[in-house]
């Protein structure tokens, strides 16, 4: 029977499968081409379900559905699983399966409709991701005999499914391994916290002071305002991972420090937990906090200022803050300066962070500045229209400024040079920022250019048209952005003397006419072919553009962020690869690579998206999960709302 089945194809009709009477066994994850399934029976003949009722992908459906993603899980809408009762091997009870002598639980369905779950007495074991994530059960009655692996966030009590509106947890007062408190899971002797339900709803909680470790995923979907922790407890900070607490409260404690709600080291250097609901304007540490990652601070973009205190020497202090609007500098800080309220380490060859609102229209570039900066984790800093160059300028962030219209040279600066508002090194051999919001539509390359700075041009809100010197030569790797995000940009020419590139159509292609360099993101054609002779191709952002075709020779198809796929080009609803290609493939206008998924098109407008069996990577998850058509994938036992 399975050896035929027809596993490209989606039933999302079926509300009732029936396995015949002969099978034996059951393939890993054969439920997953049945989304609707509401019932199952299993025959008499049935020995090994095997993985039939597990959920492959089961840890990342979890970290998934904690960090509040919403998509259709495995078997989201079983309500019985039936078992013919001369089934030698397995049983149901209320249509959930057990094997026969009800000592484990195989499969509770996620869409029974009752509320509690009550253990049968010889039950002793629960089969990894048996209850999936249900929506429904609010208690769980556990017997007598029942205990729980601990230790491990995957071998316990969350191992056992996704529970969002549990409330209740009790256990039988025989019971020699565990025990409930306000329907809280514990070990009998209540030195481990196993379980707080994550539907249990209580403002405050204060943890007994019994107990000594806490279980990985104790605290996981937790909401409280308020939490309160054993005083000798020493804390891994793990398990609040995809909690939501507001505030820890203190209690004198043995091994850390609570300050206004935030878990510290004892000796107030470090910072260990930052609740994932606190929320403030003012952002303030306290004076001795030497190391801090803002990236384990939540809700920045509440923040409207950050002090940045005085022993603080270690730090990530990169993130966007999009609210930001001063930077403050404790005194007695050796180790950062603010120059135009931007922040820099003490020798300014450093950018940190930049305020987001600003009512400065000028600033300064340091002299001394000189570090390749990571520009997409930073801030964009409004109202900025002018920037006074004082060294060579060649590293400083200048995409981080959208208002910017021109440049002008500090008095007796030699080591750049300005003109029409253009920077340049000082010979004019590089041209290092075209300013994005000057307000031309055609530019003309200077013929003394022979390079431009690696992200030059990246964005420009006017320009059309723009025509490239006869000695200019270009690099591109994966991550290249040269004219990414030029808005308008319908054409790109070339020096007929200039030997390394060439321009056909407005598409700018080495001189070869092997490599497509850039594609103008303005252009207006509906439907684009590859140039036959090309073997590369760089493809970043248009939003005209609804069929591709690719050539027989193309071995290389990147984009600007190659595992956001052809995101930029919006409107790309079909990829075509010549049938002659030997290296890629296309079924349906999506692009593959022998058992690789690499590029969705934007703009398909189908719902849902059947992985072929032998696709085992998937390159581009972000666009799939972001896609604006798409609402059910299915790959390779893993099912998921994008």
């Amino acid at each position: 029977l399975f050896a035929t089945f027809h596993y490209d194809t989606i039933f999302d009709k079926v509300e009732k499968v029936i396995i015949a009477e002969g099978v034996t066994s059951l393939p890993a994850s054969i439920f997953y081409y049945f989304p609707s399934v509401k019932v199952i029976s299993l025959p008499k003949s049935l020995n090994d379900v095997g993985k039939a009722f597990y959920f492959i992908d089961f840890d990342s459906m979890l970290r998934a559905l904690y960090s509040g993603e919403a998509f259709p899980y495995y078997l989201s809408n079983l309500e019985e699983v039936k078992v013919h009762p001369q089934n030698s091997y397995y049983t149901d009870m209320s249509g959930i399966l057990y094997n026969r002598d009800v000592t484990s639980l195989i499969c509770y369905p996620s869409n029974k409709l009752s509320k509690t779950y009550v253990m049968p007495e010889s039950l002793i074991n629960i089969e990894t991701s048996a209850f999936g994530a249900n929506y429904r059960l609010q208690r769980i009655e556990i017997n007598a005999l029942f205990r729980i692996n601990l230790g491990h966030m995957y071998n316990g009590f969350g191992s056992y499914g996704f529970f969002s509106n549990l409330t209740n947890v009790k256990v039988d007062e025989n019971n020699l391994y565990l025990r409930t408190v306000d329907g809280l899971l514990y070990d009998k002797a209540m030195n481990t916290l196993i379980e707080y339900p994550q539907g249990k709803v209580t403002k405050i909680y204060h943890i007994p002071e019994t107990v000594t470790n806490i279980e990985p995923s104790a605290l996981y979907g937790v909401q409280l305002e308020e939490l309160m922790f054993p005083r000798e407890l020493s804390l891994n900070p793990n398990c609040l991972e995809y909690s939501k607490i507001g505030h820890i409260l203190d209690n004198d404690y043995t091994y850390f420090r609570v300050i206004d709600g935030v878990i510290y080291d004892r000796d107030i250097k470090y910072l260990i937990y930052w609740p994932n609901q606190k929320k403030v304007k003012n952002l303030t540490f306290p004076s001795t906090l030497q190391s801090c990652s803002l990236r384990s601070i939540s809700n920045l973009d509440c923040v409207e200022s950050i002090t940045i205190p005085r022993d603080l020497k270690n730090s990530e202090i990169t993130m966007k803050m999009e609210n930001l609007k001063t930077i403050y500098l404790e005194e007695g800080n050796k180790y950062y300066t603010l120059y135009d309220g931007i922040l820099y380490n003490k020798a300014l060859t450093d950018l940190y962070l930049i305020p987001s609102i600003s009512s400065l229209s000028t600033i300064h570039v340091p002299a001394n500045y000189k570090i390749c900066y990571m520009r997409n984790l930073q801030n964009e800093m409004s109202n900025v229209t002018e920037i006074i160059i004082e060294g060579s300028g060649l590293y400083f962030p200048y995409e981080c400024f959208p208002d910017l219209k021109e440049f002008e040279l500090a008095k007796g600066n030699k080591k750049a040079s300005v003109m029409e508002g253009v920077l340049y090194n000082a010979s004019k051999s590089t041209l290092i920022w075209y300013p994005q919001n000057k307000k031309t539509k055609s530019f003309t390359v200077p013929s003394s250019v022979t390079n431009f700075r690696n992200n030059t041009f990246e964005v420009h809100n006017y320009l059309e048209s723009i025509t490239l010197s006869d000695k200019l030569s270009l690099k591109f790797d994966y991550d290249s952005s040269l004219f990414s995000n030029c808005k308008k940009l319908k054409e790109i020419k070339v020096s007929s003397k200039n030997p390394n590139l060439t321009a056909i159509d407005g598409v700018l292609y080495t001189k070869d006419k092997k490599t497509l360099l850039v594609y103008p993101m303005g252009k207006i054609e509906k439907e684009y072919t590859v140039l036959e002779s090309a073997t590369k191709v760089f493809l970043n952002q248009n939003r005209y553009l609804k069929t591709l075709n690719i050539g027989s020779k193309v071995t290389s198809i990147e984009g600007l962020y190659k595992y956001h796929g052809l995101q930029g080009f919006s409107a790309l609803e079909s990829i075509q690869v010549s049938n002659k290609n030997r290296y890629y493939y296309s079924n349906d206008g999506v692009v593959y690579h022998e058992d690789e998924m690499f590029f969705y098109p934007a703009a398909k407008k189908d719902e849902f998206f059947v992985v072929p069996l032998k696709v085992v990577s998937l390159d581009n998850i972000y666009l799939l999960r972001n896609h604006r058509y798409l609402k059910n994938i299915l790959c390779n036992g893993y099912g998921f709302r994008v």
